[in-house]
């Protein structure tokens, strides 16, 4: 009987361990996925920020309305057309650039979704 009773506590005190272990343990992974929560918030805006500035940069009206007022009456000279193909040019530089940020930017959020995933099935299992 005294054998029973002193297995029984130390059965006991064993599980008390191991569930203050997997407390802390969750609370670690609690706290990981705040912080990468947070990041992904940040990643999101970015990505957000990028689409709206590249929106506005393929619908921006282009030509006569991005050029100084002075120069808007010169539309038929030779200045005016090397301005205008400077100013196309810039743009495009521009645009490619910001689709390549884009395509950067969507990457680290798929791999950010992939690795939430990933953690989330891991927690998942542990409460199972």
């Amino acid at each position: 009987n005294n054998q029973l009773a002193s297995s029984v506590r130390v059965t006991a005190a064993t599980n008390d361990d191991v569930l203050k272990r997997f407390n802390q343990r969750l609370s670690r992974i609690e706290a990981i996925l705040d912080e990468r929560d947070a990041h992904h918030d940040d990643l999101n805006h970015s990505v957000m920020n990028m689409h709206r500035r590249l929106l506005d940069v393929e619908h921006k009206p282009g030509g006569v309305a991005s050029l100084p007022s002075e120069s808007a009456g010169q539309l038929g000279s030779d200045a005016s057309a090397a301005q205008l193909s400077e100013c196309l040019a810039d743009l495009s530089q521009k645009t490619v650039g910001l689709q390549g940020e884009m395509r950067d930017l969507h990457g680290k959020l798929e791999e950010q979704v992939e690795h939430y995933k990933v953690l989330l099935r891991s927690c998942e299992d542990k409460d199972e």
